[in-house]
């Protein structure tokens, strides 16, 4: 993502300064915006990279590449705020979304349709570490991460 962020960059600044000239010596006219077919958004937060377990996993994964840069995404555990780092879609089927599970050594974490495997994360003032690092001291089957 951030080498297509780069490359376009790149490709843009070659071009920008011949459009500005050609919209100086009027060889480009502005038109004007049709309203009714412009696109609105939100300002994106910091509390907008929150994950909500219920989604589905591609719309969590597509959350985490929208906000890789900034705001990131995050969920809570033991009321602390921790980042998700690297993330992958499993082929296993969710049932219960929000519940942990410990398969092949991975952490994965139920949403409403496949499970997301947690690869990296990184509590508020602390390093990146593996999730299953960090969760291999917890009692998973007690943990839900949309009751935290």
């Amino acid at each position: 993502y951030l080498e297509l962020l780069r490359f376009l960059f790149n490709e843009s600044s070659k071009i920008i300064n011949n459009l500005l000239l050609s919209f100086e010596n009027n060889k480009l006219s502005p038109q004007k915006q049709i309203n009714k077919l412009a696109v609105h958004t939100g300002l994106i937060e910091k509390k907008s990279g929150e994950i909500d377990w219920n989604n589905d996993a591609s719309s969590i994964y597509a959350k985490f590449r929208a906000f890789i840069e900034w705001p990131k995404i995050y969920s809570v555990f033991n009321k602390k705020r921790f980042i998700i780092h690297d993330l992958t879609i499993s082929n296993y089927r969710s049932t219960s979304p929000g519940a942990i599970e410990k398969i092949d050594g991975k952490i994965c974490v139920h949403t409403s349709t496949e499970m997301i495997v947690l690869s990296q994360i990184q509590f508020e003032g602390k390093k990146i570490i593996d999730a299953s690092t960090y969760f291999n001291n917890f009692d998973l089957s007690k943990i839900n991460l949309k009751t935290y």
